[in-house]
């Protein structure tokens, strides 16, 4: 992750600025050369140092499980970043994004964003992640890591008083320094390899390596960062004379398939040295001791020295821009706090937390991440759903809702509630949210007004929590919850007739015909009998099995299939009826 400004300055000096003056203001496409610089400016904002720790360890630690383990780290240091870019972009600013939840939501969340990409985890790893790669040439004793951290911090809030010089040469010079370097490593891991084949996993590697690669993907903060890219990019793109909303966002996804393919082939190289590395020497604790061994073994004492060099380098440049970015962020919400107040302040902080050690900031970093990722994975997937927030506005605070619960007693010690959390299903792998992200979705999906699901929700959650003893087994929690749901719907649903409102419905984003389609078949699959809708929301809305819903709904598997093709009967014969094709 790098927020260095000179990538944004980048962008705005392409030949389109010129041309834009010529007068083609109405430019409605990119050249495939322009999409290419703005895909690789979008990969260097990605890709600082700090990043370059982060594979090989994963490699070091998973062993002969990398590649299942590696997928996971796709998704979520990948496949999450680009789609975080592309679903700001579509919205046109983080802020009206998690603004669907609640103003007062997005404020906080930006904040706790802002926080986190800078003084309480990234900027201080910027110092620790320099000196672990300076410790093997000038030793690791306390009194040298502080004196390295003063000077280091000093120096970038000096610089990030004024950083646009500076970090626009250093940005130019260290991104093709470090895929040099990258390239150097792999191709030395080639033609020297360290060991013959891949070394055994870790405990937590063992098995469901793939969930465990995507949590470790947490740790790039990517996700994140993307939903503050997303916003830089579109404007920078419309900067080059693209007028037309729908081009802009065409020209955002294919920046960012560029962006995703050079970080995936940049991953995979650096996991593949840093897996024979660790098979080579097992038991190192991070990722920069991995790289320094891989560097020593493969060209000594001068490998090191090179290694050393550019990492301090890069994160110094990084550790500026975020400095910059974070201090003018606050700025102005605190327009009477003067930028350098803020950026002092941060850089003292950041200080004194890098004195920590590289280690223990990353053991930090787990629950904070473990808390936000799932709040920022559910705002991204929802934002690709657009009829579900028109025609249920509620749908973004009680699925966020549910999960924000979930996530952050989890991850942080509240006791009771933290038990209860982690009791869920996928709870022991890190992934309990997923089942209140369901339940939240399955109470707007069953009634029609996002006031009763919001009732629906409170009262099942209270009788599930009153009636957590008669739980007989932990593997049943996930239909228990769903039938008192369930039941919950029915109950207002009884008392209640709902009309439908398709004049909610507008088009965001997608074609109107293939919208007014999904609208329809939506539409009717709420007019059947409720015994019907249930198993049709269970099964291909929720995507849940003939045995589970079975189990939810107390009525047994040959009921279940019954219901499904009496219900999809009646589908057809009432869609037949509106010539839905």
């Amino acid at each position: 992750m790098n927020l260095s400004s000179e990538y944004t300055e980048d962008i705005r000096s392409l030949p389109g600025r010129s041309a834009h003056k010529r007068g083609e203001l109405f430019m409605q496409k990119l050249s495939g050369r322009k999409l290419l610089l703005i895909g690789f400016t979008l990969f260097s904002m990605f890709f600082g140092a700090g990043n370059l720790i982060f594979p090989p360890d994963l490699g070091a630690k998973a062993g002969i499980h990398f590649w299942p383990a590696f997928l996971g780290l796709a998704i979520s240091a990948v496949g999450l970043p680009v789609a975080g870019v592309v679903a700001v972009a579509r919205a046109q600013g983080l802020e009206k994004l998690a603004g669907r939840v609640h103003p007062v939501f997005a404020q906080v969340f930006m904040i706790l964003i802002y926080l986190s990409i800078g003084p309480c985890l990234a900027i201080p790893r910027t110092a620790s992640t320099s000196f672990a790669m300076l410790a093997p040439l000038v030793g690791t004793g306390a009194g040298l890591q502080l004196g390295y951290s003063v000077v280091f911090f000093a120096a970038a809030f000096l610089v990030a008083l004024r950083p646009e010089r500076l970090t626009r040469w250093l940005g130019r010079l260290l991104c093709p320094c470090l895929l040099v370097l990258i390239l150097v490593l792999f191709g030395g891991c080639l033609l020297h390899p360290l060991a013959g084949q891949y070394g055994a996993p870790t405990p937590e590697y063992t098995s469901g390596a793939v969930l465990q690669g995507v949590l470790y993907g947490y740790q790039t903060m990517d996700t994140l960062a993307a939903l503050n890219f997303g916003a830089v990019i579109a404007l920078n793109i419309q900067a080059q004379g693209i007028t037309r909303q729908e081009e802009v966002q065409r020209s955002t996804i294919l920046a960012g398939f560029v962006a995703g393919g050079l970080l995936l082939a940049v991953y995979a190289m650096l996991g593949h040295a840093g897996a024979l590395t660790g098979a080579a020497v097992p038991g190192l604790a991070t990722g920069a001791d991995v790289l320094t061994v891989l560097a020593d073994r493969l060209f000594g004492k001068a490998g090191l020295v090179l290694l050393a060099a550019i990492f301090v380098l890069a994160c110094f440049n990084t550790c500026v821009g975020l400095i910059a970015c974070v201090g003018e962020y606050f700025h102005t919400l605190v327009p009477s706090v003067p930028y350098p107040a803020f950026a002092g302040f941060f850089a003292a902080a950041s200080m004194l937390l890098s004195n920590l050690g590289l280690a223990d900031i990353l053991r930090l970093s787990v629950p904070v991440l473990n808390a936000l990722y799932p709040v920022a994975i559910l705002l991204i997937c929802l934002s690709f759903v657009p009829e579900l927030e028109q025609r249920h506005p509620l749908v973004y605070p009680l699925c966020i809702g549910c999960t924000a619960l979930q996530s952050v007693a989890s991850a942080l010690p509240l006791g009771p509630l933290s038990a209860l959390a982690k009791v869920l299903p996928l709870g022991a792998v890190g992934f309990g949210w997923v089942l209140p992200a369901a339940v939240g979705l399955l109470a707007v999906s069953t009634l029609k007004n996002d006031y009763d699901a919001e009732d629906a929700m409170q009262s099942a959650i209270l009788k599930a929590y009153e009636n957590l003893d008669q739980l007989r087994a932990a593997d049943k929690f996930k239909p228990w919850l769903f039938r008192i749901l369930i039941n919950e719907c029915y109950r207002l649903l009884n008392d209640k007739t709902y009309n439908v409102d398709i004049d909610e419905f507008t088009d965001i984003g997608e074609t109107q015909e293939n919208l007014d389609d999904r609208i329809t078949l939506w539409e009717t699959v709420n007019r059947l009998d409720d015994e019907y809708r249930m198993v049709i929301i269970l099964f291909y809305y929720e995507g849940m099995k003939i045995k589970d819903i079975a189990k939810t709904l107390e009525i047994s598997e040959a009921n279940v299939k019954k219901r499904l093709q009496r219900a999809r009967g009646h589908l057809s014969q009432m869609l037949d009826r509106e010539d839905f094709q």
